[in-house]
């Protein structure tokens, strides 16, 4: 008998916010998540993430020369984001941080989320996805995408894209 006031998810539980939120029947929420899931496993999406406790504007200079190896790909707090791309990069980045004792850790995965890996994958998510349209959502909706509040309709194969290839905006949302 308890009911969610708003509802906000991070990267994959945007997808299960969305369904809760009454953007997308249980079909539509299954789809989107199967072919993400899906392409994002391929092996051209390969690479790290590295989990940092400083703001992003304290380390950027850290990643001069690996701009194109190396992005941001979420922001969940004030002192909390997420590096993603090319290993050997991320490694000499986290060896820079330890040196400044700044919290570093690599993540558990093999593939670089929200980074230029997923640059490969964009044309077939986008086809695949044709067609996928919100509702309005029936509890508020507030987008790791954004940061903002959404309506729902918005909610189409260009704006799941969206997160795939850009920074998830988690603390811009909360």
């Amino acid at each position: 008998g308890i009911g969610p006031d708003a509802v906000i998810g991070h990267i994959g539980g945007a997808m299960a916010a969305a369904y809760a939120a009454g953007v997308y029947d249980l079909e539509d929420a299954i789809r989107l998540s199967y072919h993400r899931s899906r392409l994002q496993s391929r092996p051209s999406s390969f690479g790290r993430m590295l989990a940092v406790g400083a703001p992003f504007a304290e380390i950027e200079p850290l990643l001069a020369g690996s701009e194109q190896l190396v992005c941001l790909a979420a922001v969940n707090g004030p002192a909390a984001i997420t590096l993603a791309g090319d290993s050997d990069s991320l490694e000499r980045i986290l060896g820079a941080l330890q040196e400044r004792s700044i919290f570093a850790r690599m993540l558990a995965v093999t593939i670089a989320y929200h980074s230029q890996a997923m640059d490969g994958i964009r044309e077939e998510f986008l086809a695949t996805m044709q067609g996928l349209r919100g509702r309005t959502a029936r509890i508020p909706f507030l987008s790791d995408t954004t940061g903002t509040w959404v309506a729902g309709e918005e909610c189409d194969e260009h704006y799941w894209w969206r997160p795939i290839r850009q920074p998830v905006l988690f603390r811009d949302g909360i």
